[in-house]
């Protein structure tokens, strides 16, 4: 599929393409299960808890405005 974002030498595309991870879920108890292939079996997930998460770490790292990169 062609974005329009060309990558460089070092593969880089300035975050301008994102991945996005599709597979089946149902829902339970509020929740959702979703198959895991390495384990062979359904796994619970909630996404609303994994955003959060993911969120919270993210602005946890950032400092004084801009994103902490570690190298």
């Amino acid at each position: 599929m062609d974005f329009g974002v060309k990558a460089d030498a070092e593969d880089n595309t300035d975050y301008r393409v994102i991945s996005v991870d599709v597979v089946p879920a149902f829902d339970k108890d509020g929740r959702f299960e979703i198959p895991d292939s390495g384990l062979g079996k359904w796994i619970a997930t909630n996404p609303q808890s994994h955003a959060a998460k993911a969120t919270a770490a993210h602005q946890a790292i950032r400092t004084n405005g801009r994103d902490w990169c570690g190298w």
